[in-house]
């Protein structure tokens, strides 16, 4: 069943087992989960059924440091189905790795692991579309198209390790119908939950206030409240909700909000392969079951260990679409489109906060000249990627990933994609600045330590002597270690994966939730949401979110009689 809020009378009390607040990659799957159990579900959705600005700008907030934070209205979406509006489908669970205590990693450690887990990656991947269990490139594709590099040996580097990608799965789009039609779960539409009320000794969650318009209220009281929001509106609900908890929920240790952090991305080097550059497998290949797979090179947890490493994976790239030296008409082209529409050059290509109109005529039409002589050059190459995009991208359930541009020298950039340090300071706080319903935004202090400069630095070094040591000489990288660290810096900032600010915990002194993901000192109330992660892996983390939250799911009913 589908309500919309604003429809519900003002004082209206609701009442069902188990409140999931937000409808996105871990909402849905966990509500769709209960009411399987027979559980009585409300599904709280702040937006509605299309994308709105009025509720987009709700998310609004303070960032401390904007030349390394994003606003905080972008990377999320209020809207049915949350950030599944805007997930591209990447997705691979954590390494084993990832779970350790680790001695060099200040932090670390989680009080489960990835065998707890592996029960629900497989569940997730049903509800993700994303095949069969198999991250491993010989699995994916057999051993004959297993690497990315043909006869290219590896040492401290695997290439073993794959992407694969989701249709990707928009939550509102799969789920909205049998959301509808299930008996078991009421999705409340532009339902703004507002805060977490709790009994008067504060040992459980009671209801739930929500705003349905500017002065509307309505209460929701349930045995059970799981947070399926991100890693800023889980922070910034614990933070607000205070009736008869001082400093918000969870956070008698002042551990909400800390630990925030995000994957580190850039691409800084380039590898050039020595053999026929026919044979690199660059691009989304499909698996033996019919998913788009990535492969990628990581560096194995023994070399981590030895080195002191944090974990890091990379991915062949192509140029940056703005400079025209790439002498391709699919991204010149892309230049062109991305010009046309938005009247503009892209901050890349003329510097942070400038615009066309800062910049010479004659520069600006010299840039645009050269990029549309790469298209009219290489015009059939053009055509044939339109073809295949029309085909795989647009017209496919299925989508084609990215576009990926063959390269005719072998030379292919690196996309580096990297674990932050765990850093207590770097946080989601509460700002003074209040929303339309009268609660605080969130205020985002994203910061980065040394450590994760000087790790990304010594991953790529690592493969730099992986590949100069190698017997065949099937490789060469260009990678200038010199001014390597200025330029991670200047590419260091938050992307759309934000994480920690909830971490899990043995103990309240050192986290917020414990290892089932239920609050600590709250029994019934849960957080299913990558804000729960300790540490940040170098993988995406959509797909851990949903195992996650299934696996909250599974504790949640088994604690509840079934109907």
């Amino acid at each position: 069943m589908i309500i919309d809020a604003r429809e519900i009378p003002s004082g209206t009390q609701l009442q069902c087992d188990v409140v999931v607040v937000g409808t996105g990659p871990a909402g849905t799957p966990l509500a769709l989960q209960l009411a399987e159990s027979g559980i009585d579900v409300i599904l709280l959705e702040a937006g509605g059924e299309r994308f709105s600005q009025a509720a987009q700008d709700n998310y609004r907030g303070e960032v401390v440091d904007p030349a390394t934070h994003h606003a905080l209205d972008k990377f999320r979406v209020r809207q049915f189905g949350g950030g599944s509006n805007l997930w591209g489908g990447r997705c691979a669970p954590y390494d084993d790795i990832d779970f350790e205590q680790r001695d060099w990693v200040p932090h670390s450690g989680w009080p489960i692991n990835n065998a707890t887990i592996r029960p629900f990656y497989e569940l997730a991947g049903k509800y993700l579309d994303t095949g069969a269990f198999e991250y491993d490139s010989h699995e994916c594709f057999g051993p004959e198209r297993a690497s990315m590099f043909p006869g290219m040996p590896w040492n401290n580097i695997s290439d073993r390790s794959v992407w694969r990608y989701s249709l990707p799965t928009n939550m509102r789009q799969k789920y909205r119908d049998r959301l509808a039609r299930d008996a078991k779960v009421r999705v409340v539409l532009h339902g703004n939950c507002l805060e977490l009320r709790t009994a008067a000794n504060g040992s459980q969650v009671t209801e739930v206030l929500v705003g349905n318009g500017k002065d509307n209220r309505i209460t929701i009281k349930a045995k059970f409240f799981a947070l399926a929001c991100g890693a800023i509106e889980t922070a910034r609900l614990l933070l607000v909700s205070r009736d008869h908890h001082a400093n918000g929920l969870g956070n008698g240790f002042d551990q909400v909000g800390r630990y925030y952090q995000t994957h580190m991305y850039g691409s800084i080097a380039k590898v050039k392969y020595l053999g026929n550059p026919k044979l690199v497998r660059y691009r989304y290949d499909l698996s033996r079951d019919g998913v788009y797979v990535q492969r990628m090179l990581t560096v194995r947890p023994e070399a981590q260990r030895h080195e002191k490493l944090l974990n890091f994976c990379a991915v062949l790239n192509s140029p940056d679409f703005n400079d025209p030296s790439h002498a391709s008409s699919v991204l010149s082209s892309m230049f062109l489109v991305k010009w046309l529409i938005s009247r503009r050059l892209p901050v890349e290509l003329l510097g942070r906060g400038m615009n066309l109109k800062h910049r010479p005529t004659s520069t600006t039409l010299a840039t645009i000249g050269k990029h549309v002589w790469n298209v009219m050059r290489d015009s059939p190459n053009l055509a044939r990627f339109s073809w295949e995009w029309l085909n795989k991208r647009v017209l496919s359930s299925r989508k084609l990933p990215g576009v990926q541009v063959y390269s005719r020298d072998a030379e292919y950039h690196l996309l580096y994609s990297t674990e932050q340090e765990p850093n207590p300071d770097s946080r989601i706080l509460l700002s003074q600045e209040k929303d339309p319903f009268g609660y605080n935004r969130a205020r985002a202090d994203w910061r980065y330590t040394q450590r994760d400069i000087d790790s990304i630095v010594e991953n790529h070094a690592v493969i730099a002597r992986d590949i100069e040591q190698s017997p065949n000489r099937l490789l060469s990288h260009s990678i200038d270690f010199k001014s390597l660290p200025d330029q991670v810096r200047a590419s260091s900032n938050v992307g759309s994966h934000h994480i920690g600010t909830a971490r899990m915990s043995a103990t309240p002194r050192t986290g917020v939730v414990d290892s089932e993901c239920r609050v600590h000192g709250l029994h019934n109330l849960y957080v299913a949401s990558s804000a729960t992660f300790p540490t940040s892996s170098c993988q995406s983390v959509t797909f851990l979110i949903v195992a996650l939250a299934l696996r909250v799911a599974d504790s949640i009913a088994r604690q509840l009689p079934r109907s």
